[in-house]
């Protein structure tokens, strides 16, 4: 059996956990990894060493993030959440799912999900697939369970689910699902792109006014089709 090799890190990451070592004062991981556990540890410091474990990719630090998603102070779970997704270790796949299934807190569940995107581990497909229908779920969680569709998800079943998804109400869950079609590929996605062109609802949570329709010309870019403003 073939051993998985470990993603290698980005010179972006490895220029971000230097800021973070630096600030910290640290160089050795197993000192930021006890900074991060230490509660008598000022939150701050403890978040940012959370995150230099992130960008450094050590995948020791799993169990222990995973457990501070739990920690009662947000922004500390939050960041906990945020290295788990720098670290892209399939290994984090499963305490994330329970993350998402236990936590009864939003935000950590949202970060959970939006992580989950970025291990591109297809075992998640399906819990994703189940929050983007689930209409008791918040417009928030339901579009990063979308977003997070779009770098995991490639079969029949995603493809139809976020196709679905752009009869949302929401402009917030078009636009993720448009994105993600975008991401994905499948060219049988596309005359149900080309419907959402003249969708000119603006997305709330998004700067400069924009719109489901600029989603769905950067869709049909993203496909090489026909129906954007070049096209």
């Amino acid at each position: 059996m073939k051993r998985r090799r470990k993603p290698q890190r980005s010179s972006a990451d490895r220029a971000q956990a230097e800021r973070y070592l630096a600030e910290l004062a640290m160089e050795n991981p197993r000192d930021v990894l006890r900074c991060c556990a230490d509660t008598r540890e000022d939150i701050r410091r403890r978040g940012i060493a959370c995150l230099a474990l992130g960008h450094l990719r050590f995948d020791s630090a799993i169990p222990l993030l995973t457990k501070l998603a739990n920690d009662e102070d947000l922004s500390l779970a939050i960041n906990s959440m945020r290295a788990l997704s720098a670290i892209r270790s399939q290994r984090a796949t499963s305490p994330l799912m329970e993350i998402v299934k236990r936590s009864k807190r939003e935000e950590v569940r949202n970060a959970a999900i939006n992580a989950l995107g970025s291990l591109g581990d297809k075992r998640a497909e399906r819990m994703l697939r189940g929050i983007l229908a689930d209409h008791t779920e918040s417009e928030f969680t339901r579009s990063y369970a979308a977003q997070s569709l779009g770098f995991l998800g490639r079969g029949n079943l995603t493809v139809a689910s976020l196709m679905g998804a752009l009869q949302d109400p929401s402009p917030t869950i078009r636009w993720s699902a448009l994105n993600s079609l975008g991401i994905i590929g499948d060219r049988r996605a596309i005359s149900v792109i080309q419907m959402h062109l003249s969708d000119e609802a603006i997305v709330p949570s998004l700067p400069d006014h924009a719109t489901v329709q600029d989603a769905a010309r950067n869709a049909l870019q993203n496909l090489g089709a026909a129906g954007t403003d070049g096209g």
